[in-house]
């Protein structure tokens, strides 16, 4: 949809089954790690980034080469984790002046009060709030439930609909701000 409403766009995507556009310069990458290291990189370079992903907050300290077999591990496996770099805090952190940062937070419990405690902590223009118990909303289908939490305090709440209107409505916010 930014890219349709005039926008450059640079798509960072995990492992995915997206059809590539041939006016999206799409990065491919694999682990919270290297989506940390090039949307730092492109983050430098552009007006407006909007961080969607849901990039896991933890990753496993030891990375395995294969599947682990259940025979070999045992009936109890246990994994240690580490935190990942929180992306949006980092962009946050470093943003200049005239850039605007917009992120999405997928909720399951307040989603709101913990959609504006996000815009603050992480320096955002905006805040995308998903709610991941709302029907007709989240990953499981076409349509979405989204609330748009504002830097100046105004909250704009929607019935379901399309992802790609969803799209648009975020796209009309930013916008405005």
């Amino acid at each position: 949809e930014a890219q349709r409403a005039g926008a450059v766009v640079a798509l960072i995507s995990g492992p995915v089954n997206l059809e590539q556009s041939k006016h999206i310069r799409r990065i491919n990458v694999e682990s919270a790690n290297e989506m940390y290291n090039n949307v730092l990189k492109e983050f430098a370079l552009c007006d407006i980034a909007i961080l969607s992903a849901a990039v896991s907050d933890y990753t496993p300290v030891d990375k395995y080469p294969g599947k682990i077999k259940k025979l070999e591990a045992g009936d109890n496996f246990s994994l240690s984790l580490k935190s990942t770099d929180d992306i949006l805090l980092n962009l946050g952190n470093s943003k200049k002046p005239g850039q605007k940062l917009i992120g999405f937070a997928l909720e399951s419990a307040n989603e709101i009060s913990n959609g504006w405690k996000k815009l603050k902590t992480k320096n955002c223009n905006m805040i995308v709030v998903n709610s991941a118990n709302k029907p007709r909303s989240g990953f499981r289908g076409d349509e979405n439930t989204i609330s748009i939490l504002l830097r100046n305090g105004k909250q704009f709440s929607y019935a379901p609909m399309s992802k790609n209107k969803c799209a648009q409505e975020i796209l009309k916010k930013i916008r405005e701000i």
